[in-house]
């Protein structure tokens, strides 16, 4: 997800020719390297530390520091995390928030000095609060290729068990909104 937020940016811009590397750069999009601030979930988790590294990767290739603040996968990490980088100066941010209207006050306190903000996966709040842009795959969809998925490899009888995840991250809702969905195709015999 990370990506797509730098992706965002990026426009159609294609990669400095130039050392990546060097902060005086004429051929990067905007004329000098970009200031950005993200976070996620936890970076405990698999799915989030591998966004990080492509968030970094594409920050390198596409002239934007990227500065990581950890949602340590605890509402109140993330918290006080969104708190220390509401005091920085972003060129912009992107956040993947642990629970929806978790974080309004210190992301508002963001969006209010003028620096857009992209949502990531999950709503940052149920109201408008002024976010740039939301990324996010088709969780829905997802939930159900995997029911199907598992429902094929056990020839569609037995016992399944559903985990899903933080209850306040709205890709999770949707993801496990998908999975019933697609477990409805596989009707148990009573």
């Amino acid at each position: 997800m990370a990506s797509l937020g730098l992706g965002l940016l990026s426009g159609c811009h294609s990669a400095p020719t130039t050392n990546p590397n060097t902060e005086s750069n004429n051929s990067w999009p905007f004329g000098r390297k970009l200031k950005a601030a993200f976070s996620n979930c936890g970076l405990g988790s698999t799915w989030c530390a591998s966004g990080k590294e492509t968030g970094e990767l594409w920050g390198k290739w596409f002239g934007v520091d990227v500065t990581w603040f950890d949602g340590g996968l605890n509402i109140d990490v993330q918290r006080k995390a969104i708190e220390d980088m509401a005091t920085g100066s972003w060129d912009f941010v992107a956040i993947q928030t642990l629970g929806i209207d978790t974080l309004v006050d210190p992301i508002s306190r963001i969006i209010a000095k003028k620096i857009p903000v992209v949502q990531m996966d999950t709503l940052i709040s149920r109201n408008d609060i002024g976010a740039v842009s939301f990324l996010e795959p088709d969780n829905t969809y997802m939930g159900e290729v995997v029911a199907d998925a598992l429902c094929q490899s056990i020839g569609g009888e037995g016992n399944i068990i559903q985990t899903q995840g933080a209850l306040g991250h709205t890709g999770v809702q949707r993801r496990a909104q998908g999975f019933r969905k697609g477990l409805e195709r596989y009707p148990t015999s009573s």
